[in-house]
């Protein structure tokens, strides 16, 4: 039975009738190899190194150190903001260990001045979803106007459950700790409250979500006792 002809028997061929045939390895390396593999070979192994370094920033943990988040009714300068972040960059540093610090101190105002009313509302509605469903987002520093925009019994763990002591059942005083004065503006009347959001009691054990609290009660513990 006679041999099957393959493409690199018709590319001698067409090379041959062409008086240009090759010689050696070095002959088929130059006019073969280079001529017609090379550059679907390149373009292989680009896609191998792009699919390996994809698969490799998936894998890698994204997730934040810790967010902390106002609840108020108006906006904090990125300067006073910083007196947080570095107390929280201090006391959880990177925390999930990957390599990167990423703290969040986040605003969210209900009235901001300047703020198209539309524009308010959704920003609302969507602090309104993230507050219900990213069980990150644990401690919450709360002005007083808000302590019932979600309705405290469903939506904060009692101080107590940690250990902590305070007139009120889910909110503790803010406004008499040294860390606390240093963020708010000199003139500031209006009354803080710190909360920790609660989640479901199926959850309480779970790894995850241990975490998530015991990083909320460290950062906690430092606004309390840093001087």
């Amino acid at each position: 039975m006679a041999r099957k002809e393959t493409e690199r028997d018709r590319l001698l061929k067409d090379m041959q009738a062409a008086g240009n045939q090759p010689k050696g390895f070095s002959g088929w390396f130059k006019n073969v190899f280079l001529y017609h593999y090379l550059k679907p070979i390149l373009i292989g192994i680009v896609a191998v190194v792009l699919v390996v370094f994809i698969a490799v920033d998936l894998l890698k943990d994204h997730s934040r150190d810790f967010t902390f988040t106002i609840f108020s009714d108006g906006y904090f300068s990125e300067t006073r903001k910083e007196v947080l972040y570095d107390l929280f960059a201090k006391e959880i540093g990177d925390a999930n260990g990957n390599g990167k610090l990423e703290i969040d101190i986040v605003d969210q105002a209900i009235v901001a001045s300047g703020v198209d009313v539309s524009a308010a509302a959704q920003k609302m509605q969507a602090f309104e979803v993230t507050f219900i469903g990213d069980p990150s987002c644990v401690l919450y520093l709360i002005h007083e106007d808000y302590l019932t925009y979600f309705d405290p019994d469903t939506s904060y763990r009692p101080l107590a459950d940690f250990g902590i002591e305070s007139e009120q059942k889910y909110f503790l005083y803010a406004n008499d700790f040294p860390t606390i004065k240093r963020f708010l503006p000199a003139d500031n009347e209006a009354k803080y409250y710190l909360a920790i959001k609660t989640c479901e009691i199926s959850k309480r054990d779970d790894p995850e979500y241990v975490e998530y609290y015991d990083r909320a009660l460290e950062a906690l513990n430092a606004i309390m006792t840093t001087p």
